[in-house]
């Protein structure tokens, strides 16, 4: 039999709202039990079902916030920031994702300078970087990114995320 599987991303940003919506993790300490999932009613549907089959997966940044009581029911594994090697490897592979946008505009490849240059953020905040270095070179009608680029992008992200949003960016 197929066992649904439910993503809970990032659960940590729950903490401090149960005073504005109740405990929004409160729930999850019966649906994670095997005794109490086997009759779960859904407070919206009216539905009984059985919730045992259920595969859950949560993510968290910060498990300091959530209750002690959810680690005796999630099994916890912790995933490392890239080595630079392996990032090394991430951002070759997030510069031709990213250039596929673009045709055949730029280089197939990304120097190391720029790569080194890059190191160090982690690859959600890489391709933003890169993202918009692409932009930049693109406007300076180059086919290829300098470092320049890369640190030219990372001041306009910083300036951005200090000024309060409004539109899109």
């Amino acid at each position: 039999a197929a066992a649904p599987i439910f993503l809970l991303d990032e659960i940590d940003k729950t903490a401090g709202r149960s005073a504005e919506y109740g405990d929004p993790l409160g729930p999850l300490h019966d649906l994670l039990e095997p005794l109490s999932a086997r009759s779960v009613e859904d407070d919206c549907l009216k539905l009984r079902f059985d919730a045992r089959s259920i595969i859950w997966i949560a993510t968290a940044n910060n498990l300091t916030s959530l209750p002690p009581s959810l680690f005796d029911r999630f099994l916890v594994l912790e995933v490392q920031r890239p080595s630079e090697q392996q990032m090394q490897i991430v951002l070759e592979h997030l510069y031709g994702e990213l250039i596929q946008t673009w045709g055949d505009w730029f280089e197939p490849s990304i120097s190391q300078d720029v790569r080194d240059s890059l190191c160090e953020a982690h690859p959600r905040k890489a391709r933003r970087i890169l993202s918009l270095a692409l932009t930049i070179a693109a406007h300076d009608d180059r086919h290829h990114l300098k470092v320049g680029d890369i640190m030219h992008a990372r001041h306009v992200m910083d300036q951005i995320a200090y000024r309060l949003r409004i539109g899109f960016v």
